[in-house]
């Protein structure tokens, strides 16, 4: 064929992108004039000028991320995206190619989930076709349970090449365990009337970025659903970000006295978080509390004295009057303040003064005893009383809280004092009957009256 015959080329208008200072390409249109086919023909050349020449070449380079995407795990170090250049024909690069990039925020927050990372990547001319520049992405490496996040890397600008792929997605995948969930089983007072709750703590092993979410549902056991507590049930979340959750189960009050009653709440299908125990033990502590109160005494002895002629065996010993005391039932550690007083007899003079303070618990009987010493004196008196009077009890309630002893004295009252001796009663002589001659008293028998 000869070409001689074929027209010369004509470039039309075209418009150049300009991609730095050191290089320019512009797509043209070449057209065959005079085709002897057809009309214009168009064709697509690119036209490089680097400032001295001008001539027709192939496409320029182009820079592009190498696939599709990437990801890699919070803790397994940096991620690595990488830019890939290409070149016509597959020619060494003729001048440097620099490439800027910045990350941007997607579901992974910067500076929470991954370094900000922005900066310049270069090709040097000569670099082959297909040389790969990597930019490394630091993930944050945090022990939060959290889910899958994602971010981007951007091109944000090219100087001499041209941008075809200029986003790639960045994956971040969580590899931190879910958290896990510490309950701690409680002891609540039951009350009086009414209801009031009973609240179990839950507490998360650490922060999680994902809500903990659990079942729960209560059991009887020694106490019964209805009479001892509410029957409850349902579904508690701990929030991400919070460490703790509480559930309320409300306890039954009542004035009756009894045992101290348990049941349990079981916890079942957690999601995003793990169980430490499947159940933990609510305790009601009856807080209707014993008694506690004083015994009458009776009476007491002065002192030592003789043999009474009835035996009274609630004297005790002589000189000392013991009171006993007595905590209805044990229910606790319990205590209570004592203290005499006077009555018709008077500390100092006829008793003692004592006071003190009296304490159960495990070791101790449920009867102790108060004594408060007699004073013995020579004065002879009447019965006297004093009393013993509780106070201030603490794991108890006050009984009977006074009791009252009489001192019976020990001292013979003394002899009365002498006095004047009584004269003597004359006896009355009988008068003679007038009709009756009076005998004459002689020595001999008394004369007959004829």
């Amino acid at each position: 064929m000869d070409t001689r015959s074929r027209p010369p080329f004509r470039v039309p208008a075209c418009r150049p992108l300009v991609l730095g200072a050191a290089a320019t390409w512009a797509l043209a249109a070449f057209a065959l004039a005079d085709d002897p086919q057809s009309a214009l023909r168009p064709a697509r050349e690119y036209i490089h000028a680097d400032g001295r020449t001008l001539a027709v070449t192939g496409p320029p380079p182009s820079v592009e991320f190498s696939g599709e995407g990437v990801e890699g795990t919070e803790g397994g170090g940096p991620i690595l995206a990488r830019i890939v250049v290409h070149t016509s024909g597959g020619a060494p690069l003729s001048t440097a190619v620099h490439v800027r990039y910045h990350t941007e925020a997607g579901t992974a927050a910067a500076g929470e989930d991954f370094v900000p990372a922005t900066g310049t990547l270069t090709f040097e001319a000569g670099s082959p076709d297909g040389t790969e520049r990597a930019v490394a992405i630091e993930p944050v490496n945090d022990t939060r349970s959290e889910l899958t996040e994602t971010l981007s890397l951007m091109l944000s600008g090219v100087v001499g090449a041209m941008e075809t792929r200029a986003t790639m997605p960045i994956t971040i995948l969580d590899d931190d365990p879910p958290p896990s969930l510490r309950v701690e089983s409680i002891s609540v007072p039951e009350g009086k009337t009414g209801t009031s709750p009973a609240l179990l703590t839950l507490s998360l092993s650490g922060s999680s970025g994902l809500d903990a979410i659990l079942d729960y549902a209560s059991e009887d056991g020694t106490a019964e659903a209805g009479s001892d507590y509410l029957p409850t049930s349902g579904t508690v979340s701990i929030l991400a970000g919070e460490t703790a959750g509480t559930i309320a189960v409300p306890v039954v009050g009542d004035p009756i006295i009894e045992p101290d009653e348990s049941f349990t709440v079981r916890f079942s299908l957690p999601r995003n978080v793990t169980l430490d125990v499947d159940r933990v033990g609510i305790t009601i502590v009856d807080d209707d509390l014993p008694s506690v109160q004083v015994l009458q005494m009776g009476l007491a002895l002065e002192g030592p004295r003789p043999p009474l002629p009835v035996e009274l065996p609630s004297l005790g010993s002589p000189g000392v009057a013991v009171f006993r005391v007595r905590l209805g039932f044990w229910a606790g550690p319990a205590s209570i303040e004592y203290r005499t007083e006077n009555d018709t007899a008077v500390a100092g003079e006829d008793f003692v003064s004592t006071s003190g303070t009296l304490r159960f618990d495990s070791s101790t009987e449920l009867t102790q005893y108060v004594r408060v010493p007699i004073i013995d004196d020579s004065i002879p008196e009447d019965t006297e009383s004093f009393r013993l009077v509780l106070d201030s009890p603490s794991g108890a309630v006050r009984g009977g809280v006074v009791a009252r002893v009489g001192i019976l004295d020990n001292d013979s009252p003394p002899p009365p004092p002498p006095g004047p001796e009584p004269m003597a009663t004359p006896v009355p002589q009988a008068s003679p009957s007038p009709e009756q001659p009076q005998a004459v008293a002689s020595g001999g028998p008394p004369d007959v009256v004829r």
